[in-house]
């Protein structure tokens, strides 16, 4: 009863809710309660369904994100590759047409190097 005491008004008022709730239930018949609980199995289906489908659901997006990042960083590898390749073959005097050759890049691209 102490602890009762201590406790808001808010807390108080939700649990007397809590309590009427629970005397209710115990005084159902055998049909009622059986109404009750296969309700209650119902709700407590649905919600772990839902809960579910947000988990997958966000687990598969973040796969999804990760292989994007995946994928972009090594595009940019490869293009960083690609760059000290013909960075290292301009400093070797290889000619251009090589370098364009073996790198894929424009005369413009490997001029700036």
């Amino acid at each position: 009863m102490e602890q009762l005491e201590h406790l808001s008004f808010k807390g108080q008022k939700a649990l007397f809710a809590r309590l009427e709730e629970l005397a209710r239930i115990a005084n159902m018949n055998k049909k009622e309660r059986a109404e009750y609980e296969a309700a209650l199995k119902i709700y407590r289906d649905n919600e772990n369904v839902v809960t579910t489908a947000r988990r997958e659901g966000i687990q598969i997006g973040e796969k999804r994100g990760l292989e994007k990042g995946r994928k972009e960083g090594r595009e940019e590898g490869r293009a960083e590759g690609i760059l000290a390749t013909a960075r290292l073959m301009k400093q070797n005097g290889i000619s251009f047409e090589q370098i364009k050759l073996c790198t894929g890049l424009t005369d413009a691209e490997i001029e700036n190097l």
